[in-house]
């Protein structure tokens, strides 16, 4: 196992959203919210392996993009 990188070292970022006013049939519609993970993976120059987006009744939806370098839930 390598030795643990040096505290002053950046190895990433974590990124947390809170979205106001975002709409409600859009955030049921699980092909647009995949669709918009996915273009949003891509803007930031990541790598995408896999995307998986579950749709759950009578709403709400949870979907992971996997990328090369992290991932995107």
């Amino acid at each position: 196992m390598p030795p643990p990188a040096p505290v002053d070292v950046v190895l990433g970022h974590h990124w947390l959203l809170e979205l106001h006013g975002c709409s409600r049939s859009r955030l049921d519609d699980v092909a647009a919210l995949q669709q918009d993970c996915l273009d949003a993976a891509r803007a930031a120059g990541a790598t995408v392996v896999e995307a998986r987006f579950h749709r759950f009744a009578p709403h709400g939806v949870s979907g992971v993009v996997m990328l090369a370098e992290s991932h995107l839930t």
